[in-house]
């Protein structure tokens, strides 16, 4: 599985791949290393950044197109309060 490198003071596991460097999180309390998750790449916190910004973008579209019916009914934001 790589290079193993042994534990720094912050707890985190590094290996070394032929591809890359992984680098995870620290053990929970019970020490498993089986509990250990990754750190998300750039690639996958990128992706992960861009599909929060479209869900954001999608709920400000559905916000948009609800005030509008609202205000098409001639329901004002101080009644709904």
């Amino acid at each position: 599985m790589g290079t193993f490198f042994p534990r720094n003071h912050l707890g985190i596991r590094m290996v070394w791949t032929p591809e890359t460097l992984e680098i995870y999180y620290p053990a929970p309390r019970s020490g498993s290393l089986r509990d250990r998750r990754p750190f998300l790449t750039t690639i996958e916190l990128t992706r992960y950044a861009q599909q929060k910004q479209e869900i954001a973008q999608q709920e400000r579209l559905r916000a948009d197109r609800l005030a509008a019916k609202l205000q098409e009914l001639g329901i004002t934001s101080d009644e709904l309060s």
